[in-house]
């Protein structure tokens, strides 16, 4: 969603509204919704990429296989296969 943001300011602001948060501006809003929805992850419980056991010397090969996933194509935001590297590796250091 942090990737896409600026790609999905209005739908993001409505997932915000929909959580009960308040805002004033659309960016701001999308924001929330960001900011919610990690939130929301650490409270279900979804698992840390991290401890899936993915090791750094994964991510090429993940970032490869991702970027030819047909799902890539309906992505708000382009993805090239160094975009999928970026955040994996940040998705890693978390």
């Amino acid at each position: 969603m942090e990737y896409n943001v600026e790609f999905c300011l209005e739908k993001y602001s409505r997932i915000a509204q929909a959580m009960g948060e308040v805002f004033y501006t659309i960016e701001e809003g999308a924001m929330k919704a960001v900011e919610r929805v990690k939130e929301l992850a650490v409270d279900v419980g979804l698992p840390s990429f991290k401890s899936l056991g993915v090791k750094e010397e994964d991510l090429e090969k993940l970032a490869d296989m991702a970027a030819k996933n047909i799902s890539t194509e309906s992505n708000p935001r382009e993805m090239t296969k160094e975009d999928y590297l970026t955040l994996f590796r940040r998705a890693m250091a978390d």
